[in-house]
């Protein structure tokens, strides 16, 4: 679901294209290349402004898809010996996706031999949790990478722009 930030970085996003196509063709008419460039480097920047939210979308519905996994994991898991666990929030990263999935296949090891279909339910839920996880933390970190090159891409247009 679209945030309040996620609609405003879409419109700055949006502006910044159509900012940068403006300086482009200006740059064309005028013979003027650091116009041109810096009118590509301001649509670069919408460009990857965009792909952040994208990414950032992406990583909302892992998460999302993550807690249903995490309820399903508890589901199978006995009253008495429910875990609380940690808040999923604080554990969108690879790493602590990667320790859900070890404990999930360590988990799953003992139910497979002691013939447990509950737990091994649980495990299963646990490694899908995991891979869910793992997703989102990828998702985040691509948002945050498109979200530099975007500043980067603006601040080089702004420097070809008053240079120009």
């Amino acid at each position: 679901m679209l945030k309040v930030s996620d609609i405003k970085e879409v419109g700055v996003g949006l502006g910044d294209k159509t900012l940068g196509l403006a300086f482009e063709v200006a740059g064309t008419i005028a013979g003027n290349e650091r116009l041109k460039e810096a009118g590509r480097d301001r649509q670069e920047a919408g460009t990857e402004r965009l792909r952040a939210v994208e990414e950032e979308l992406k990583a909302t519905r892992r998460r999302t898809a993550a807690e249903i996994q995490e309820g399903r994991q508890k589901l199978h898991q006995p009253a008495e010996g429910r875990s609380s666990g940690h808040s999923l929030s604080d554990q969108d990263s690879v790493a602590s996706a990667t320790a859900e999935k070890v404990k999930g296949a360590a988990k799953k090891g003992f139910a497979t031999v002691t013939a447990n279909e509950e737990m091994k339910k649980e495990a299963d839920a646990q490694q899908d949790k995991a891979a869910e996880q793992a997703q989102a933390a990828k998702h985040e970190a691509r948002s945050d990478l498109h979200e530099r090159k975007a500043e980067q891409a603006y601040r080089a247009s702004e420097r070809e722009r008053r240079s120009s």
